[in-house]
């Protein structure tokens, strides 16, 4: 299972759109390189990963009038939400504490959540 997939995942789902730094933000302000392996290329890695897997989906900017360099910006598509959704069945099932803290910490990401 991979966190960092998870992960991303989750916070995209969570943003709506986001860009790698912007999930990369998330991830620094969840802390998540205290309690897991996440570092800053493995999110790029996964992007590129989700989005040839279909799992995510590049979509316009919505802000034309950037300054600095272009960043792709991604959206969750119906089969990355199945996707979030089985991992974070799996890991609040799993005995390992570290999956365990991913899934706690992707539940809030989680739409359906009760």
């Amino acid at each position: 299972m991979s966190t960092v997939r998870l992960l991303v995942l989750g916070s995209i789902l969570r943003r709506g759109v986001s860009h790698g730094y912007g999930v990369y933000s998330d991830l620094t302000s969840w802390r998540a390189e205290t309690w897991t392996n996440v570092k800053p290329g493995s999110i790029y890695h996964a992007l590129e990963k989700l989005e040839s897997q279909g799992m995510i989906r590049a979509v316009d900017s919505e802000n034309q009038a950037k300054l600095g360099p272009s960043r792709t910006e991604y959206t969750i598509t119906a089969q990355g939400s199945a996707e979030f959704e089985s991992l974070l069945e799996s890991t609040l099932k799993n005995n390992d504490i570290q999956l365990f803290a991913v899934g706690i910490a992707s539940w809030k990401c989680y739409p359906g959540k009760k």
